[in-house]
């Protein structure tokens, strides 16, 4: 598609009016509901208009730095929301805490709405993976191994990070061959490199840029950390437990609706002491480790899996715009 709202839109309406779908699923750009609604009333009355909300809406800077963000529902913009959205059939979201922020911060009117969370499926890793992996990412027999997932785009990313970052020295007080591998890149990736050099910790983290293979990276973790301070539903943390691994997780935004706390992994206040103390926690008593991880796993396969995600969405499309699930 070529950039700016009005080619996109274009681009939309004109691929729509080739492709004549029963079914228009936007995921998170509002605007490409004018082109659905438009092809809707011209050539396919029966067709249904679903959107999805995949993020938090961005409502405050996370990071030192501003992002410059100025909020994407501010002025004109949620007036034309607004109006978008009642053309859309169902709402939907990857959380129960997206729509209360769009409803309660933004003031987006949004009634009835599902929430769909997004799925995996455990991927065993051969021995080749591994060691490529260790290969790309060698970490010279050091253990235990913490590593954190997050494109460096968003600043609640990055300020989560930057949390596990601050957390490391007091860590490595109990750990002293701890390392964390970082694996995600963007903007703010020299922010980070800043904070790494800031707390002397060069020799402890590694920014790993952006990962093809993240099972591999999960299948040599010890711990999986994750600290997003606006995030609605981490597919990070789902990939995580799917494979089966300890989690200490931030109890902020969305992250509480899909790891349950002592049952599935640690929830955590997201400040440096509270992620040290749950990281030693898990890393002291391995027992317990185990016992989350296994649940988390159990959890992810029978409620997070991406066959879960088609019935969900088959189920959304046959309903009516007053129905409300809400699973």
């Amino acid at each position: 598609m070529r950039s700016g709202v009005l080619y996109g839109a274009w681009d939309v309406y004109q691929a729509l009016r080739l492709l004549r779908p029963d079914v228009v699923h936007i995921h998170g750009r509002l605007q490409a509901v004018a082109p659905a609604a438009l092809y809707r009333q011209a050539f396919n009355p029966q067709a249904r208009v679903v959107i999805t909300f995949h993020t938090m809406p961005h409502v405050r800077d996370y990071l030192e730095v501003p992002s410059g963000n100025g909020g994407e529902y501010a002025g004109p913009r949620k007036v034309a929301a607004r109006f978008l959205l009642a053309n859309c059939d169902r709402v939907t979201a990857v959380s129960h805490s997206i729509v209360h922020s769009l409803r309660h911060d933004v003031r987006l009117p949004i009634g009835n709405y599902d929430v769909v969370r997004a799925g995996s499926e455990h991927e065993p890793v051969d021995s080749s993976r591994v060691e490529a992996a260790r290969a790309l990412w060698p970490c010279a027999g050091r253990t235990p191994i913490l590593s954190t997932v997050g494109v460096l785009s968003w600043d609640w990313k990055v300020a989560g990070h930057k949390l596990c970052m601050e957390a490391l020295p007091h860590v490595k007080a109990t750990f002293s061959q701890v390392q964390l591998l970082v694996a995600g890149d963007g903007r703010y990736r020299q922010y980070l490199q800043a904070v790494i050099e800031a707390h002397g910790l060069q020799n402890d983290v590694r920014l790993l840029g952006n990962v093809d293979d993240v099972p591999a990276l999960l299948n040599v973790t010890d711990l999986y950390v994750h600290m997003g301070l606006n995030e609605g539903s981490p597919h990070a943390i789902i990939e995580a437990m799917a494979a089966g691994k300890p989690i200490v997780a931030a109890r902020a935004a969305g992250i509480p609706e899909i790891v349950e706390d002592g049952k599935t992994g640690l929830l955590v206040e997201p400040d440096p002491r509270s992620v040290a103390d749950g990281v030693l926690r898990l890393l002291s008593d391995r027992p317990l480790a185990r016992r989350l991880a296994q649940a988390a796993y159990a959890y992810a396969r029978s409620h997070l899996t991406w066959r879960r995600v088609a019935l969900d969405c088959i189920r959304i499309y046959r309903s009516r715009k007053s129905d409300a699930s809400e699973k």
